[in-house]
């Protein structure tokens, strides 16, 4: 089966570290797909409404490796192994996201989404409705999902670190970074690291925060 690409992904996450691992965590975050209009005319989005939420199935295009996983360490484990397919690792045998946004705005073949993860230029194969009576079934968790629950971190400011952002700017983009750092976007290689200035980079901004106690500081903000 050949896959064809409907549009690309322009998403404030330029890089792997720091998209958050699962959709609905950044949803102050705005992600645009424009389809490609000469191959998909903007007639098939219609039906689409500004609230509903939709599924994206996309490609994890940076993910070069042709190894087979077998397993993978979930984050929460914190070192723990898992079968991949009991996870939502990117590593797959085949490099094929899933991830559920909020429509914020639709106009001639182009949605603009919150909440979804992924990182910018990722190719869209697919987009579907998402059906509250049949995509929300209630059944129980896995175990070892129950068992390891995220601790989400305090996510503080030095209070230098925003005066490069407009003040009018300032509280979306502080609750923006709030939604991604308090999830603990480090790989699991740097969890018991000293402390230690990490740089992710958000939309047009790099920005530098360290991790002590719990806690997330940002200390820095350059533009890219």
């Amino acid at each position: 089966m050949v896959l064809k690409t409907i549009g690309y992904v322009k998403s404030p996450f330029k890089d792997k570290f720091a998209t958050p691992r699962q959709s609905q965590i950044a949803q102050s975050s705005k992600t645009c797909i424009q389809l490609d209009k000469k191959k998909f005319p903007p007639a098939m989005l219609d039906g689409l409404e500004v609230g509903a939420f939709i599924w994206v199935l996309f490609g994890f295009h940076l993910n070069k490796s042709t190894k087979n996983i077998v397993k993978v360490h979930p984050p929460r484990l914190r070192g723990k192994k898992m079968g991949v397919f009991a996870t939502r690792s990117p590593h797959r045998p085949n490099p094929v996201g899933l991830s559920m946004g909020r429509i914020e705005a639709l106009s001639a073949g182009t949605l603009e989404i919150s909440g979804l993860d992924i990182v910018n230029d990722s190719p869209v194969y697919d987009i579907k409705p998402y059906l509250p009576d049949f995509d929300r079934p209630r059944k129980k968790q896995l175990r070892w999902i129950q068992e390891n629950p995220f601790v989400k971190l305090k996510v503080v400011f030095n209070r230098d670190s925003l005066k490069v952002i407009a003040p009018e700017q300032r509280p979306l983009f502080k609750k923006q970074l709030k939604e991604i750092l308090q999830e603990d976007p480090r790989p699991l290689a740097y969890l018991d690291k000293p402390l230690h200035t990490y740089w992710l980079r958000y939309a047009d901004w790099d920005v530098g925060f360290e991790i002590k106690n719990q806690t997330a500081t940002v200390l820095k903000l350059k533009k890219t």
